[in-house]
């Protein structure tokens, strides 16, 4: 490949297509505001790379900053690029290592609502070599702030850069930005009273650390159930594994629905150079399914024919040593007391050490607890086909608990999972659902009514679901060290659970 500034140019404009991200990323080199290309004069991608280009060639950044700090940014979004490599080093690149698999001549453009004509394709760069933009000093965690509900990406990169001189930008897309923190004090309530103030517009935001840099994967190629491929293109390596059908499925319609227009159950397996394939737990990561740039991903539907009693003492046995593994981890927070039968056991007695919520003594007002004794439930005929069910054995007040009384067993307290029910397959790691349940106890994840979350699944426990929405409710949520209303991590059923990825159809494969 021979790297030029033309090409360099041609790369971004490939990347960086669309007005919005492609001024958040001039933004994130602090190119002058008022000396933007007009989108209007220049019509592309292309002719909007050239002019600024042109313009830092000319000396606008400060610092006496060249094309390199251009460069850079684009790298560390996407670090396997070869061309921002170049650009970012000035250095030759070496030979890239031969790809996981055949690689197009031109790469398939992303299709986003709404509908603008899209640039020619143009050459896919080279997987990148073992180089890496980030200082061997730069080590985590990685705090990462994302904001979403705005399009305006330049604008509310300059709000929080007004607040953290230092943060990287790491995306910009679907109405979301991503950053990394530097300054770790910031708060969801700082960024979005802060950005409400410049944009006036509303934004929700989140916070999360990670052990792992979070960047951009440039593509995956993805086969869906009937061996067709997609690309997918921009996709953040934090992005949970379940997500990827929704995408690649959202493209088949009714197709891959059920008689009941339920979407059938999928599961995702990442195959290896040479053929291998590994079957991906859905509750990980990309980064931690151990997924890299240009990986091919294969999406089916879960067949349930032949389930029988092998198959049920198989999942029943694997699901102990998952939740015993989860609990010898973190015992601080989780202990099995008892498991029935023991030689297969379908049921298990737990105790959580996490703050929570009660009703108080003879249902009065909500007090804050501090452990909580669940029962976890496998039961033969519905496990492994259908979710496990789960069941408070102590007072509990949760939107998604639902309680009532049942004629000679007493009140019984069950818990919605509706990630469960949309996502659940047979091989989920039952360390993520003890962690989904901790989260759930201790408000990190709660739903709320319809006028809340729209289009959500509703709540189970409407008493508990109207104090949550409460100014006194969300006051002993963050007393407990629960999440507030407007960053918690909601247990969505529905579609909107899912993260946007841009999908892009290939030519059916040959059969």
């Amino acid at each position: 490949m021979a790297y030029s500034i033309p090409r360099f140019i041609e790369e971004l404009s490939d990347v960086y297509i669309y007005p919005e991200e492609c001024q958040a990323l001039a933004s994130a080199i602090r190119y002058p505001a008022g000396r933007l290309p007009n989108w209007q004069a220049v019509q592309t991608s292309l002719g909007f790379w050239q002019a600024l280009v042109r313009q830092v060639q000319a000396g606008v950044l400060e610092g006496g900053r060249g094309v390199e700090a251009l460069g850079q940014e684009a790298w560390r979004m996407y670090p396997s690029n070869t061309v921002f490599q170049w650009a970012a080093t000035g250095q030759p690149v070496p030979p890239a290592p031969a790809p996981q698999q055949q690689q197009q001549t031109t790469r398939p453009r992303a299709q986003r609502p709404p509908a603008t004509p899209a640039p020619p394709p143009r050459p896919a760069a080279h997987a990148a070599p073992a180089a890496t933009p980030f200082p061997a000093s730069d080590v985590g965690p990685y705090r990462v702030m994302e904001l979403t509900g705005s399009e305006r990406y330049a604008e509310m990169l300059e709000v929080m850069q007004g607040l953290d001189p230092n943060l990287d930008l790491l995306w910009s897309q679907f109405g979301q930005l991503a950053v990394r923190l530097r300054n770790t004090t910031i708060t969801v309530n700082q960024a979005t009273a802060a950005i409400a103030a410049r944009l006036r517009e509303t934004v929700q935001g989140t916070v999360r650390d990670y052990a792992y840099r979070p960047h951009l994967f440039q593509r995956l190629t993805v086969q869906g159930p009937d061996n067709q491929s997609f690309d997918l293109s921009a996709v953040p390596n934090t992005t949970l594994v379940s997500e990827v059908p929704q995408a690649v499925l959202d493209e088949y319609r009714a197709a891959v629905t059920d008689r009941l227009g339920r979407r059938m159950r999928t599961v995702v397996d990442l195959v290896h150079p040479g053929g291998r394939v590994e079957r991906l737990q859905p509750g990980r990561t990309l980064h931690e399914a151990g997924v890299t740039e240009g990986a091919l991903l294969r999406v089916s539907t879960e067949t349930t024919a032949g389930r029988g009693d092998l198959d049920y003492r198989i999942q029943a046995l694997r699901a102990r040593n998952e939740i015993l593994d989860f609990a010898e981890d973190h015992p601080d927070l989780l202990i099995v007391n008892a498991y029935e039968p023991r030689d297969l056991p379908a049921e298990y007695h737990i105790t959580l050490t996490v703050p929570g919520i009660a009703r108080g003594a003879g249902g009065g007002v909500p007090v804050p607890i501090a452990k909580h004794e669940i029962a976890i439930s496998l039961p033969p005929g519905a496990y492994p086909l259908h979710a496990p069910t789960v069941y408070w054995r102590t007072d509990v007040f949760h939107p998604n608990i639902g309680v009532r009384d049942v004629p000679l067993v007493g009140t019984v307290r069950r818990l919605c999972l509706g990630i469960l029910d949309k996502y659940y397959v047979k091989e989920m790691n039952f360390g993520e659902l003890c962690q989904m349940i901790i989260d759930v106890a201790s408000y990190e994840q709660y739903t709320l009514p319809a006028s809340e979350d729209p289009g959500g699944p509703g709540v189970f426990n409407q008493a508990a679901a109207d104090w949550a929405t409460s100014g006194i409710g969300q006051e002993m949520i963050l007393s407990i060290g629960g999440a507030p209303k407007e960053s918690r991590r909601a247990i969505y059923a529905g579609e909107s659970s899912s993260r946007p990825l841009r999908v892009a159809a290939k030519l059916r494969n040959p059969s």
